[in-house]
């Protein structure tokens, strides 16, 4: 039987909380339209923010494509705290930096004082809870890609792309393979996983020769899953390729 991958938006933050939760956060925060460009993150201490709808948001550190530092992509529904400007998205390891968030895709996001979603927060501990779950995964992922970095480029690329695949992979209509949802460009990928654009492009040049992937404008799908997690564990225990608690290894082998 062929897995089925759900696609990114009904495992996010936002659907995973409880109806109550979702009234007493729309009703304590602002909703508004956010466009491509736009930096809605920035600064020592800016709003906690939720995403949600179709919008996506790029944490990084730097502007120019050519030195910034990727931390982290938010797709719909995910979220995105002010404590990603400080901890635990921004390691140590990376200086004390400003990080902003800058929209990919037009969409509307949820902004809730900080003020606010502590109250909120106080009201309902299973919310705290849910919250420090995320964060708390994020901090691993941030720390294997740390851990990684020791290795080559392919290997580097490889553990990125199956952590995204976790998170934000859906399976193709045709069943050719999975996509990823998140709208990624090569210097994107460059600056998350520390490496120069010319050797992300000839890595994948040399996937798509293979046929291990197939890439669009901003889109990559992985043809041979199983292999991608091969080379992702590369110097390492495949197991320890972060999960988001989305999918299993199971869901992502496709036959």
């Amino acid at each position: 039987m062929t897995p089925r991958l759900r696609p990114a938006g009904q495992i996010s933050f936002w659907a995973g909380l409880t109806p109550l939760e979702r009234r007493l956060l729309l009703r304590r925060g602002l909703s508004r339209t956010v466009y491509r460009g736009d930096v809605i993150l920035s600064g020592q201490q800016p709003n906690f923010t939720i995403l949600r709808s179709n919008c996506w948001v790029r944490l990084q550190m730097g502007s120019s494509s050519a030195s910034r530092v990727v931390l982290d992509i938010a797709g719909p529904g995910d979220l995105l705290s002010a404590l990603h400007t400080v901890n635990p998205v921004s390691p140590i390891w990376l200086g004390k930096t400003e990080t902003a968030g800058v929209v990919l895709r037009r969409g509307r996001i949820l902004e809730v004082p900080r003020a606010e979603i502590r109250e909120v927060i106080h009201k309902l501990p299973t919310l705290r809870e849910h919250i420090i779950h995320r964060l708390s995964v994020q901090s691993h992922i941030t720390a294997r890609m740390h851990a990684v970095s020791r290795h080559s480029v392919e290997p580097r690329l490889a553990f990125l792309l199956v952590s995204l695949l976790y998170r934000y992979g859906e399976q193709r209509r045709d069943r050719s393979g999975a996509a990823l949802a998140v709208p990624l460009s090569q210097p994107d990928l460059a600056g998350w996983i520390g490496a120069g654009p010319a050797s992300v492009a000839r890595v994948l040049q040399q996937w798509r020769s293979d046929g291990l992937v197939r890439t669009g404008h901003t889109t990559v799908t992985i043809v041979d899953v199983k292999r991608m997690i091969a080379l992702a564990a590369m110097g390492g225990d495949a197991g320890e390729v972060p999960s988001w608690g989305s999918h299993s290894l199971n869901e992502l082998l496709l036959p």
